[in-house]
């Protein structure tokens, strides 16, 4: 598949703007989301038909949490945001991280978002760096 890089942008300015608030372990959280999460909100706000539904959750506490899907799924971009997008993954590798013995792993955007505590703008330069990079210019 090929990366529609005016997309990809999009991603990359929302993740940025300032106007999502990040969350961990899930698409959607009480009006927050992670990276993935931003990624379905543009793709619906750019017409394609991406079901979002609200599920509705009690905590052990008592309060309520509301948890977004989108066509069904909570945890990775469904198949119709990977198309918008031009990715072949609901949770792309953006890097990889080399452990002291020199093994690789891949870093995918959940792990970034998830495990390793990045914010939404170290997100979006991994996403540049991963789909844009020809477009980057060194200052």
């Amino acid at each position: 598949m090929t990366p529609n890089k005016e997309n990809i942008r999009k991603w990359v300015t929302a993740l940025r703007s300032g106007e999502y608030q990040q969350v961990k372990r899930h698409l959607s959280l009480n009006g927050s989301y992670c990276c993935l999460g931003v990624a379905c909100e543009l793709a619906i706000a750019n017409g394609v038909g991406v079901k979002r539904t609200a599920v509705a959750s009690i905590r052990a506490d008592g309060d309520d949490d509301t948890y977004v899907n989108y066509d069904g799924g909570m945890s990775y971009m469904p198949n119709s945001v990977r198309k918008w997008l031009g990715i072949d993954c609901g949770d792309p590798v953006l890097t990889e991280k080399i452990d002291e013995s020199g093994f690789k792993s891949p870093v995918t955007a959940s792990d970034m978002n998830d495990r390793e505590d990045k914010t939404f703008a170290e997100i979006a330069d991994a996403i540049e760096q991963k789909y844009l990079a020809d477009e980057l210019v060194d200052v």
